[in-house]
Formats: C-alpha cells, sequence, structure tokens
C-alpha cells in the first residue's frame, strides 16, 4: 500500500534515495518527476510539520543544488 501522507506522495518521496543508491535509475527519473507534481496546495486531513520538513523541504532543497 501507498502511503500518500496528505495526498503528497510520501512512499515514493521516501524511496527516491533508496532508487539512486540501488541504481535504478529508470525508477529513480519517474519518481522524481512524479515530486515535480506534487500539489502543495491541497492535503487530505491535517498537516504534520516535522514530517513535512523532513520529507519535502529537505527534498526541494537538496534537489536545488
Amino acid at each position: 500500500m501507498i502511503s500518500l501522507r496528505n495526498g503528497w506522495g510520501a512512499t515514493i518521496v521516501d524511496g527516491l534515495s533508496t532508487l539512486l543508491i540501488a541504481g535504478l535509475d529508470e525508477e529513480f527519473l519517474a519518481a522524481l518527476n512524479y515530486t515535480l507534481y506534487i500539489d502543495f496546495t491541497t492535503a487530505d486531513g491535517l498537516v504534520n510539520p516535522f514530517e513535512t520538513i523532513i520529507r519535502y523541504i529537505f527534498l526541494r532543497s537538496g534537489l536545488a543544488h
């Protein structure tokens, strides 16, 4: 089962580093592409600030460098 965590695809985001380390480049690029379309303007339920910071803000800041 995929954890959507607020409808933002947490499982896909969490798996990015594993895909990269495992050398699954095609799957990594597909997952990375998915993250470009996460709609942070809506959420399914309450947003946990800690979970948001460790997953999504670090993801975005890491990709920016």
